[in-house]
């Protein structure tokens, strides 16, 4: 639980910078390989995020339980 926070801030800077590029005029001329490999890394950090932000809950769950 302590580690969270801080593995979701990471992914999120990194998702915020991944989308900034990805919206820029020119990202097309990045190439199809780049566009896919982009592409491909927005979806894994997602996919990180909802697996943190499910743990969390998980272990919040758990320490309530245990408090009770």
């Amino acid at each position: 639980l302590e580690t969270l926070p801080a593995e979701i801030e990471r992914l999120e800077t990194e998702q915020a910078a991944l989308l900034a590029l990805m919206n820029a005029p020119d990202y097309h001329r990045r190439g199809p390989e780049a566009i896919k490999a982009d592409s491909s890394r927005a979806a894994a950090i997602e996919q990180a995020l909802e697996a943190c932000f499910a743990r969390w809950a998980e272990l919040e769950d758990k320490a309530r339980a245990a408090a009770s």
